[in-house]
């Protein structure tokens, strides 16, 4: 039973009849009130599955999501056309089995590997484990990306990292918070009202209000480590990157990077692996990351400063 209080500024008409563009949403909308209905009744012997409204509940659910859409222009009206017909993605093969062009040198040999000794590749998650001490494990099958789709990633991680930096000192240097004097909220990059449930949500204190003198802020280097948590997953024209989680100042990842290889390709001690992927891998760079960060660490201190290295011990 739905019920709600209704007065003369309802955005029900008088004629009980829906608007054009709410009526497109009663599908997807009362599929989400049976979900919503089921989570709440939790473990309850009430049970709703396989339920189907009536169109008095679906319109009324339907006026309720309208009303929501209205209040809250900022949130996201939903999924793309067709996104509830799209597949997932396979990595590796295309719709009719065929491998995909990075894979297509690995697949071959983890074929032949299958055929003629399988136990490499159950011994491989355990010598792994080993490896990282216990602290990660590799799959037997490397994630492979085309040439083309690298630089894509590497690009779009570079601009998402610059943006997130820039939000970040456009918050820690200023003198006084007001959201609605923010750069990221003036232009219209981040609507105020999003902004301000995240800050309400972390709960964390304006860098202004944990130095001593007024302009501190100002004169810090912001700078972090940035290594987001990528997936791929179906769009209006097929399937794109997305990133699931950002992660500001992480510590780990980048840091296995000679390590995971070194394991896959059975170079680390301990580790058969597999030397039969050399020819399809880049060959190793993460040495000139390092360097890379270093420089680029030395060149931000001035005369008379001195370099803090933060060392997490196991």
């Amino acid at each position: 039973k739905i019920s709600r209080a209704r007065d003369k500024n309802s955005a029900m008409p008088s004629n009980g009849t829906l608007p054009k563009d709410a009526q497109s949403h009663l599908k997807s909308d009362a599929a989400a009130a049976n979900v919503l209905v089921q989570c709440l009744l939790g473990q309850g012997s009430l049970q709703l599955e396989g339920w189907k409204p009536s169109k008095a509940v679906t319109d009324a659910i339907a006026l309720l999501a309208e009303e929501a859409r209205q209040q809250l222009p900022d949130v996201a009206l939903g999924l793309w056309p067709g996104a509830s017909e799209a597949e997932p993605y396979d990595e590796m093969r295309e719709a009719k089995g065929r491998c995909r062009p990075a894979y297509v040198g690995v697949v071959a040999q983890i074929e032949q590997i299958l055929k003629q000794k399988p136990k490499r590749i159950n011994d491989f998650k355990e010598e792994s484990e080993k490896c990282f001490k216990g602290d990660n494990r590799l799959y037997h099958i490397p994630r492979m990306l085309t040439r083309q789709e690298a630089d894509k990633v590497i690009a779009g991680v570079a601009q998402r990292a610059q943006a997130l930096r820039r939000l970040v000192m456009d918050v820690n240097s200023r003198k006084e918070m007001k959201v609605g004097q923010l750069s990221c909220v003036k232009c219209g990059a981040l609507p105020r009202e999003v902004f301000s449930r995240i800050a309400a949500r972390a709960g964390e204190q304006w860098t202004q209000n944990l130095v001593q003198k007024e302009g501190e802020s100002k004169k810090l280097y912001w700078n972090m480590w940035y290594g987001p948590d990528i997936i791929r997953g179906p769009s209006e024209n097929g399937h794109d990157f997305y990133v699931v989680e950002d992660n500001l100042g992480y510590v780990g990842g980048f840091g296995d990077l000679p390590l995971a290889r070194s394991v896959l390709l059975g170079e680390a001690s301990g580790s058969k692996g597999f030397p039969e992927f050399k020819p399809f891998l880049e060959l190793e760079n993460a040495e000139r990351l390092y360097e890379e960060m270093a420089a680029h660490y030395k060149r931000n201190v001035a005369e008379g400063e001195k370099v803090v290295v933060l060392y997490y011990h196991r």
